[in-house]
């Protein structure tokens, strides 16, 4: 009866019928690969922020202690290599 209303033929129909079917499984598989996707996107993003913690906890700057010490000059330490000239009408 379809083929007789669209012209085609019941082979085609059928294949047409398969066709879908197996898209329709193309689409579950593929929504299940997007799940599984989202899925590892968590898993990472909970083990970067633990990560990120536990790094921050380790390099505080706030447990650093600074040691503050002078250094003498030589001579030979200074190296001109621009002069400039500057005045303020104030």
């Amino acid at each position: 009866m379809l083929g007789v209303l669209f012209g085609k033929s019941r082979a085609s129909i059928g294949t047409a019928g398969t066709r879908v079917l197996k898209e329709r499984g193309d689409i579950s598989r593929a929504e299940e690969r997007v799940e599984k996707v989202r899925e590892d996107i968590e898993e990472l993003e909970i083990e970067l922020e633990e990560t990120i913690d536990e790094l921050a906890e380790r390099f505080n700057v706030e447990d650093v202690e600074i040691e503050e010490f002078a250094i003498k000059l030589r001579k030979t330490d200074i190296d001109v290599d621009q002069i400039a000239l500057v005045w303020s009408t104030e």
